[in-house]
């Protein structure tokens, strides 16, 4: 899955904050670190690589907003569905 940073209503992902495993000893869940303090919005993107290329298996519709704190953790919840 990849983690993407205040993408745009027009579906424009963002900054790509790295991808990492679906589940990891089943702990759904990633870091991103060094964002700027102030407003953000979160997105994933699912992938499966097939022979003739990636294949979108799931994305987030409607990207969640968080007011990120310089110096603090924030626990950010973000959903994601099949494409349409």
């Amino acid at each position: 899955m990849t983690i993407f940073v205040d993408p745009d209503a027009r579906g424009v992902p963002g900054f790509n904050a790295g991808t990492v495993a679906c589940s990891t000893l089943n702990t759904d869940g990633a870091s991103v670190e060094a964002l700027a303090p102030g407003s953000h919005t979160f997105a994933i993107f699912g992938w499966r690589t097939l022979s003739t290329g990636p294949q979108l298996l799931y994305r987030t519709h409607s990207p969640p907003s968080y007011l990120i704190e310089a110096g603090k953790t924030a626990n950010v919840f973000v959903s994601a569905e099949s494409p349409p």
